[in-house]
């Protein structure tokens, strides 16, 4: 069976177990949350877990939160973050 998580995870609560545990199950994709510039290194570190057990990095996918406490200028920079 595929399951699919509509929302997307915090990526400051991801850990090594639970990436494992997400890696063997039968998921469409992976959604993490970056809504905040702060959240730079958790959502990078949340990648490289997920991608550690054999998730395709094609299959994560990242959703930003946008004009709720940021500037056009935070947003871009986190743009620019997802895409390099």
């Amino acid at each position: 069976m595929r399951i699919d998580f509509n929302q997307g995870l915090d990526a400051r609560l991801l850990t090594d177990e639970a990436a494992e545990l997400l890696s063997q199950m039968h998921l469409l994709c992976v959604r993490i949350a970056y809504d905040r510039r702060s959240m730079r290194k958790f959502v990078e570190r949340a990648i490289g877990m997920l991608a550690a057990p054999a998730i395709r990095r094609r299959k994560i996918i990242v959703y930003m939160l946008y004009n709720f406490d940021d500037t056009p200028e935070d947003f871009f920079e986190r743009m620019r973050d997802v895409l390099s």
